[in-house]
């Protein structure tokens, strides 16, 4: 899966992650990134890719 991130100071980037949660219209996707305080981030099912 890609999600689509949206960075405070670097811009919006695609990262390969994986969903650990799901709603409606959201997804929790994991997030190993040392720019990131949290392991993961609730994006809008939108701005995810399955692959």
């Amino acid at each position: 899966m890609r999600a689509r991130i949206q960075w405070e100071h670097d811009g919006v980037e695609l990262i390969d992650t994986v969903a650990t949660g799901w709603t409606h219209t959201l997804v929790l996707v994991l997030v190993d990134d040392a720019r990131s305080r949290l392991r993961g981030t609730w994006v809008h099912l939108g701005e995810v890719i399955r692959r």
